[in-house]
């Protein structure tokens, strides 16, 4: 590489990776590269804030942005989140005559500019039409590196943000719950017959003691 500086990378991220053990992997464009400083060092431990160091190695490069993406998958349930850097290549003049640039997209020799607030880059950096804080939902602030707007992220594997779960089918009766249901919708019948009939009984009782009464009063005029 022509050049190459280390950097510190805030991944923040999604609530699975308060609990579960993370690998990221990082994918660049072959004029910007990003390893791990360290072999071995991309792994986080469960933290919603986790900072890796990288070195960023940097070749022939024009006045442009190079995007690195960042992806941190869990290894227990393969649940994934995405954040990406920006990185713009500056093409690199000579400074005693004032700091032109090449016309041709010469090779850059400079450290590129690093632009980490996506909330401050007037891009619309998640693609959700909505651009920097304060318009954006995923903005907290104009430091804030990541746009993303947690709630409408829907994420590869089986971890699903802001989709509403499918209705759950009403499972078929078993055979031991219909018997319960003609348990008790036999016994319910058998309760509103034995109802009516106590009624019933209790009508005719009352209409014979009111003939019976009725009976005597004649009996006592004569």
């Amino acid at each position: 590489p022509q050049s190459s500086f280390d950097i510190e990378v805030n991944l923040q991220s999604v609530d699975f990776m308060d609990y579960e053990d993370v690998i990221i992997t990082v994918n660049s464009t072959p004029e910007v590269t990003v390893v791990p400083k360290i072999v071995g060092l991309d792994r986080c431990k469960p933290d919603l804030n986790c900072t890796l160091s990288y070195t960023v190695n940097v070749g022939n490069v024009i006045a442009q942005d190079y995007v690195v993406t960042f992806t941190g998958t869990s290894e227990e349930t393969s649940k994934e989140h995405s954040q990406i850097l920006t990185i713009r290549g500056e093409v690199g003049g000579s400074s005693s005559s004032g700091g032109g640039s090449s016309g041709g997209g010469g090779g850059g020799r400079g450290r590129p500019k690093l632009t980490l607030a996506q909330c401050n880059d007037k891009k619309d950096n998640d693609g959700d039409g909505l651009i920097d804080f304060n318009k954006d939902l995923g903005c907290d602030s104009l430091k804030d590196n990541n746009e993303v707007n947690i709630d409408s992220i829907v994420t590869r594997g089986n971890y699903t943000f802001g989709e509403e779960l499918e209705e759950e089918e009403t499972p078929e009766p078993t055979e031991k719950d219909i018997e319960i249901r003609v348990v008790f919708w036999s016994f319910v019948l058998i309760l509103v017959i034995g109802i009516a009939i106590v009624g019933i009984v209790i009508m005719r009782y009352v209409r014979r003691e009111k003939r019976f009464k009725e009976l005597i009063n004649r009996d006592d005029w004569r």
